[in-house]
């Protein structure tokens, strides 16, 4: 009963758009919503992408929401997004202490690398920086765009054996480049679905791992020098930047074009290149 000490329930019901709004009815002391947050559980949820999981929704004996105030949310959003009704399978917990409020989500967010462990990436903390500049670079955007991680964790499901194949390829072998191995393997993924050109791919990018013969105005060499550089001097350089500088050096070796140095950051407005096949 409301208002009494009770003992928790907990049952598996539909999220709906009207429980969702009663919920939230009953939101009276809770941390601030993340609009980050639900614009993508919204749009995850309208995709089908949203999965059950063990997180409940939590009331406590007072009746009163104690957590799940942003997928509740979310689902209002889902369904003004949405032609067709949208709810969500929820565990709901009810009866709770209202003092318990204070010691939730004081735990770890799961990340994308952590997703990828699941699924039995080794080297997974690199392939989730890989996977989600492939997945920026490909938005066509330059980077503006947030995409959630079950977004990103489709796109690397639907292609796992060619990101798997671009980290056998650069991602095991000794690197000296000074570009991170993360934007090694996403390049390479990008160039070969690009051109479909596995030797050229490899050789170019073998050469910026290894510098082995590389003579001068090769845009490797320059490429390698300037990564070299910044990170002897503690340059803060972002891998989506890094990646473009990258595909630059790469479209400047397609066209044989030789070059001594390239900048990570050139001037003007930062444009992201097509890649030359």
């Amino acid at each position: 009963m409301n208002g009494q000490k009770q003992e928790p329930t907990y049952r598996i019901v539909d999220l709906t758009l009207e429980l969702a709004v009663e919920l939230l009815g009953r939101n009276v002391k809770n941390r601030p919503s993340k609009s980050g947050a639900i614009e993508r559980y919204a749009a995850d949820m309208v995709a089908g992408r949203w999965a059950f999981t063990a997180e409940g929704i939590k009331k406590d004996w007072n009746g009163n929401l104690l957590d799940g105030q942003n997928r509740c949310q979310a689902v209002i959003q889902a369904n003004e997004l949405s032609d067709q009704p949208i709810s969500i399978k929820v565990l709901l917990v009810e009866g709770l202490d209202p003092e318990s409020q204070d010691r939730m989500d004081n735990g770890m967010v799961r990340t994308l690398g952590d997703q990828l462990a699941r699924h039995g990436v080794s080297a997974y903390s690199q392939m989730a920086a890989s996977v989600r500049m492939v997945v920026l670079y490909e938005a066509d955007n330059n980077f503006a765009t947030t995409h959630t991680k079950a977004e990103m964790l489709n796109h690397f499901l639907a292609n796992e054996g060619e990101f798997q194949g671009a980290w056998a390829v650069v991602g095991l072998g000794h690197n000296t480049s000074g570009v991170n191995t993360s934007v090694l393997v996403a390049a390479y993924y990008l160039i070969l679905r690009a051109t479909g050109d596995e030797e050229a791919t490899y050789l170019f990018l073998d050469g910026v791992r290894s510098g082995i013969n590389l003579e001068p105005g090769h845009p490797a060499l320059a490429l390698r020098s300037r990564a070299q550089q910044a990170r002897l001097n503690r340059e803060k350089v972002d891998n989506h930047l890094m990646l473009l500088t990258v595909l630059r050096a790469w479209n400047f070796w397609r066209k044989n074009r030789k070059i001594s140095k390239i900048s990570i950051r050139p001037k003007g407005r930062v444009v992201r290149p097509e890649i030359e096949k």
